[in-house]
């Protein structure tokens, strides 16, 4: 957990870093920053001279090796003496930015969403349609789970409600 803290503190420096300098002489894109398509591998275009510039990491590794050969050391190490020059009311602020910027950024555990879909089942007041959506919702969470009796039990609330059964009680599952 603290290895995939830090490396995730270390990545958004370096993102920062590449921010405030431009990072022109490594973007391999025309206007900068640019957006990801939501499309199939096969159907991105790659770069004749840079396999890798994709950003298809088989691991926090091989994207932090990545990291490092793209980027230039002089300027991180710049960037890395004004940190350390920074005074404790400056370091709590920069401290209280990362915190607030994790926390815009954090995405709702499974568990979370479970209980979100699961008091959507038990509330009478919501349609058919929205507990149905939630009960699939709440299979696709637990379809990760290697628990049979559970999923027993799903399955058999999912035909109810597919049956029009509303007063099934989701507080016993």
């Amino acid at each position: 957990m603290e290895r995939a803290l830090c490396l995730s503190l270390l990545l958004l420096f370096m993102a920062a870093v590449a921010t405030v300098t431009g990072g022109g002489e490594h973007n391999l894109t025309a206007g900068g920053l640019s957006w990801s398509p939501a499309m199939e591998e096969p159907d991105l275009p790659r770069a004749a001279d840079d396999f890798d510039s994709d950003g298809g990491f088989s691991s926090l590794d091989g994207m932090l090796q990545w990291a490092i050969s793209h980027s230039d050391p002089e300027k991180l190490k710049e960037s890395a003496e004004t940190q350390q020059h920074l005074s404790p009311m400056e370091l709590q602020k920069r401290q209280l930015e990362i915190k607030e910027i994790m926390e815009k950024i954090k995405m709702p555990s499974d568990a979370e969403l479970m209980k979100v879909a699961i008091g959507d089942l038990n509330n009478l007041s919501t349609s058919l349609e929205d507990r149905y959506r939630a009960l699939e919702e709440l299979l696709e969470l637990v379809e990760s789970i290697d628990n049979a009796n559970g999923r027993c039990i799903f399955h058999n609330a999912y035909s109810r409600i597919q049956m029009g059964d509303p007063a099934i009680d989701f507080t016993r599952v």
